[in-house]
């Protein structure tokens, strides 16, 4: 993290901000030996320049500008024998148990996130302006604050192949019987 602060006048004063923080993370899959990785990168910058106008009022502008760039891959934590792959050259793919996408209490899928590796940054374009005065026992403040968000995502297709069979429950039955003599 970075930040210089400027005095540019008795009136005016600006500073920036940068901040970079990369991170990774992985969550195991239904089956331990598979798991989904997720490494982050942040880019985080924001300007700001503060007018005095007098003692009473003053105006501050800010642009910012964030851009989050996730990378999903979903991996094997052991190497898995390249021959069981579906799709010849590509890492083994997802074995579905089930009828439905929403399954509980059953082992569901066999193998990793099917979508591959997918990349989607998101870039935050952020414009705030706020003017306050004081005025007597009173304070004011108006200001406008713009947002745009873009979102971009490369990958993810079912890149790996998906065999889908129908579902299988274990029911658990409980009786009670008893005997009289």
């Amino acid at each position: 993290m970075e930040r210089m602060d400027f005095r540019l006048s008795d009136k005016d004063n600006f500073y920036w901000r940068y901040v970079f923080d990369p991170a990774e993370s992985a969550g195991p899959e239904a089956v331990p030996i598979f798991a989904t990785t997720i490494a982050t990168t942040s880019h985080l910058v924001v300007l700001s320049e503060t007018h005095v106008f007098s003692g009473a009022s003053l105006n501050e502008f800010r642009f910012a500008f964030n851009r989050t760039s996730p990378i999903q891959d979903s991996i094997p934590s052991k190497s898995i024998d390249p021959s069981l792959s579906f799709v010849p050259g590509a890492p083994f793919g997802t074995i579905i148990y089930s009828n439905s996408l929403l399954q509980t209490l059953q082992l569901s899928t066999l193998g990793p996130n099917n979508a591959g590796r997918a990349f989607s940054p998101l870039n935050l374009f952020q414009e705030t302006d706020t003017f306050s005065k004081v005025h007597g026992r009173h304070s004011l403040k108006f200001g406008a604050d713009l947002e745009r968000q873009q979102l971009n995502t490369l990958g993810g297709s079912n890149q790996r192949g998906t065999y889908r069979f129908g579902g299988y429950r274990v029911c658990w039955l409980a009786s009670r019987t008893s005997s009289r003599f």
